[in-house]
């Protein structure tokens, strides 16, 4: 009740995993937030592998962002195909 990050989720009461210093050979994006997804241990440390329906859930889960949202935004489903 009052926040915006689920239960049990990353980023509950302002308690995220802990930041780690990308590593030499990991791939990363030009987009901050991606970035701390990975460096924060939420997406794939190696930044490798992502799918468009875990990036999708992990913003739905972490930003609180809509699955109607998720679906229906086209730029960032085509930004998505091309990771």
């Amino acid at each position: 009740k009052g926040s915006v990050v689920k239960e049990g989720k990353a980023g509950y009461k302002c308690m995220w995993p802990k930041f780690i210093t990308p590593q030499a050979g990991n791939s990363h994006a030009p987009c901050p937030h991606l970035n701390a997804l990975v460096n924060h241990r939420i997406l794939p440390r190696d930044g490798q592998n992502i799918t468009k329906e875990m990036f999708q859930k992990v913003l739905e889960d972490t930003f609180n962002f809509s699955p109607t949202l998720m679906r229906n935004t086209t730029p960032l489903r085509v930004s998505m195909d091309t990771l």
